[in-house]
């Protein structure tokens, strides 16, 4: 769940910064917000996929 928050604030940043950036470069802060969201979405759903598991196996309460 970390790694999920971790991306979601890498991918705030991003537009943060290139909303402040003067050069014509969105396409690059595109293409990163967009590799960013898929990884913190991946991260989330193993994170939630782990839980589900250790719930089902009665490990974590």
């Amino acid at each position: 769940m970390a790694a999920a928050m971790l991306m979601a604030a890498m991918s705030f940043g991003s537009v943060l910064v290139d909303h402040f950036d003067k050069r014509n470069n969105e396409t690059d802060y595109r293409r990163f917000v967009g590799i960013t969201s898929w990884a913190g979405y991946g991260a989330f759903g193993m994170s939630l996929l782990w839980f589900v598991m250790q719930g089902i196996r009665g490990g974590a309460a």
